[in-house]
């Protein structure tokens, strides 16, 4: 486990390859992308939301529209 360096709480942090994620979704899990890339563009994953990652890093607190009971995807 690592230690969030914003909040100081503790939270599980692991890679998922497309795969997984893809199968995942075939599952009907609950899954919520976020593209930290900075802009978005044509190759945004439908649905996802776009964040700058300086945004997310000097936020106090999570935005209200991110589920907390789904699995978080960034990329």
């Amino acid at each position: 486990m690592e230690t969030s360096a914003i909040s100081g709480t503790k939270s599980q942090i692991s890679r998922i390859t497309i795969q997984e994620a893809r199968e995942r979704l075939d599952r009907r899990e609950k899954v919520y992308f976020i593209d930290v890339r900075g802009v978005p563009d044509d190759y945004q994953i439908k649905g996802s939301v776009c964040y700058e990652p300086i945004v997310i890093l000097s936020a106090e607190h999570i935005e209200p529209g991110i589920p907390k009971d789904s699995l978080i995807i960034t990329y």
